[in-house]
């Protein structure tokens, strides 16, 4: 009798352990015809707003990535995250250390896969940095990576119609307006 309450006790403490550790995300998109703007709720972590009509077209469960186009094509990449779950997360850093952070883990990551990096500007003491990654068989894509109010942003944008200074500019207010 000792042995199956020891056996129960020990089910319920890890029980509540590992769902204590686990965290469920509510999900949700929507467009407001009147403001002419989109808003990505993401419940623990709150909702992103962008400008303009965009459709969800794809999540990536592995990387919490959102994926929207819009009415020309363009791809809109959303990831927000806390800080805390990101592999280079150092405890206490400021929004400069861990946006710079974030930054480096990225860039080092896919200039070993063969693609050519580009920074375009270092606001890290703002919490965000833009840059570029390109390639012969990648499209190229312009990125925002920044950290704010204990959350980690990944912000990026694929698109044949918008010249890179529109795009710097859009991830910008996305990330400064959020």
């Amino acid at each position: 009798m000792k042995t199956l309450k020891f056996i129960f006790t020990l089910i319920l403490i890890l029980g509540f352990s590992v769902a204590k550790s686990q965290r469920s995300l509510i999900i949700a998109d929507s467009y407001n015809k009147k403001k002419d703007e989109t808003t990505l709720m993401i419940m623990p972590n709150g909702n992103i707003v962008f400008p303009g009509k965009w459709n969800k077209i794809a999540y990536n469960q592995s990387s919490k990535q959102h994926f929207f186009r819009n009415a020309d094509s363009t791809l809109l990449i959303i990831a927000k995250a806390p800080q805390s779950k990101f592999d280079f997360y150092v405890k206490n850093n400021s929004n400069k250390e861990f946006s710079s952070a974030f930054y480096k883990w990225e860039n080092d990551y896919w200039t070993q896969q063969g693609l050519n990096s580009k920074l375009f500007n270092d606001q890290s003491d703002q919490g965000y940095i833009l840059w570029q990654l390109s390639g012969q068989k990648h499209s190229t894509t312009i990125f925002l990576v920044g950290a704010k109010n204990g959350y980690g942003y990944n912000l990026s944008t694929v698109s044949k119609n918008w010249d890179e200074e529109k795009q710097q500019q859009f991830l910008t207010d996305i990330f400064l307006k959020n």
